[in-house]
C-alpha cells in the first residue's frame, strides 16, 4: 500500500481495496488485516459521524479491541494527517463499501 500512495501523491483523489479496522471509534485502512493489528503505514478515514454511520449500517464484531476488520474499497482524497499515529488520512470519500460476513455493504458518507 506505501507504494501505491507514494506513487499518487498526496490531495489525489484515489480509490483503495484494502483492510478497513477500526479501533475505539478511529477507522483506518491498512494493506492486510495483519497491518492493522501494527497499523503500519495505516490511514485514517477522517469523518466525524464515521462510527456512528457504521454501527447503524453495517454488522460489528463483537468482545474484542477492533469494532470492525474486513475488507474494503474506498474512492477520496489522500490528505496529510495531523494525528501523530497515523500520518495520512482519506478525505472527500465518494465510495465505501465493506465486505463483512460475505456480504458488500455500501457505505457513502458524503
Amino acid at each position: 500500500m506505501e507504494n501505491c500512495f507514494l506513487a499518487s501523491g498526496l490531495d489525489k483523489e484515489i480509490e483503495i481495496n484494502c483492510c478497513f479496522a477500526m479501533v475505539s471509534g478511529v477507522g483506518f485502512l491498512g494493506e492486510s488485516k495483519e497491518d492493522a493489528f501494527s497499523m503500519k503505514n495505516a490511514i485514517k478515514i477522517q469523518h466525524p459521524d464515521l462510527e456512528k454511520i457504521l454501527f447503524s449500517l453495517v454488522p460489528a464484531l463483537g468482545g474484542g479491541e477492533f469494532s470492525y476488520l474486513c475488507n474494503a474499497s474506498v474512492i477520496g482524497v489522500l490528505w496529510k494527517s495531523e494525528d501523530v499515529k497515523l500520518q495520512r488520512e482519506i478525505v472527500d470519500i465518494k465510495k465505501f463499501n465493506l465486505i463483512v460476513g460475505g456480504l458488500c455493504f455500501k457505505v457513502f458518507l458524503i
